[in-house]
């Protein structure tokens, strides 16, 4: 198999530790964030995985995530995302839908799951260094909470705006 990425990488002329990078993340958010490390160090440890492309400007790093796709299908696929902030990181797992109340009673609102699993794509490092320079900006200590599949999402007073998810329950 890592022949057979190494010359598929070559072939598209895109850098194979870059290709085997894109395609570790993807095969890891196929699988369900219930699979977990066991308890060896402290609690269960998440199977979440960050990889990061270090280039100049032109080095082929965008074009390995398009390499590394048409390489391997991965089942259940997930598609790539582009979070722009610590809130939008948990938005791209769940939602707040109002739900109408019946007779007499008020309308409540519930968080729904949209997706498991977020393949998140920040191509630019530049794009996430000033997003995450912003004043408040809470994307980079999500991220790294991400990382070890910590809790998400933050416990604001107005319920339109709180979204949570809890520990080792997305990818």
């Amino acid at each position: 198999q890592l022949r057979d990425l190494r010359q598929f990488a070559q072939a598209r002329r895109v850098g194979p530790a870059a290709v085997l990078g894109n395609s570790l993340a993807r095969v890891v958010s196929a699988i369900p964030p219930n699979v977990v490390l066991p308890p060896t160090i402290g609690s269960h440890a998440s199977l979440n995985l960050f990889v990061a492309l270090v280039g100049r400007s032109g080095e082929s790093k965008s074009a390995s995530m398009g390499a590394s796709a048409d390489w391997q299908t991965v089942d259940p696929s997930c598609a790539p995302s582009k979070p722009g902030s610590g809130e939008g990181l948990a938005k791209c797992f769940a939602v707040i839908r109002k739900i109408p109340g019946g007779p007499g009673n008020p309308p409540i609102t519930r968080q729904v799951g949209k997706a498991w699993s977020v393949l998140a794509q920040l191509p630019e490092v530049d794009t996430l260094i000033s997003t995450g320079g912003r004043g408040g900006a809470t994307i980079m200590s999500e991220l790294r909470s991400a990382s070890s599949g910590e809790r998400l999402g933050f416990a604001y007073a107005g319920e339109a705006k709180r979204i949570t998810l809890s520990a080792n329950r997305y990818r």
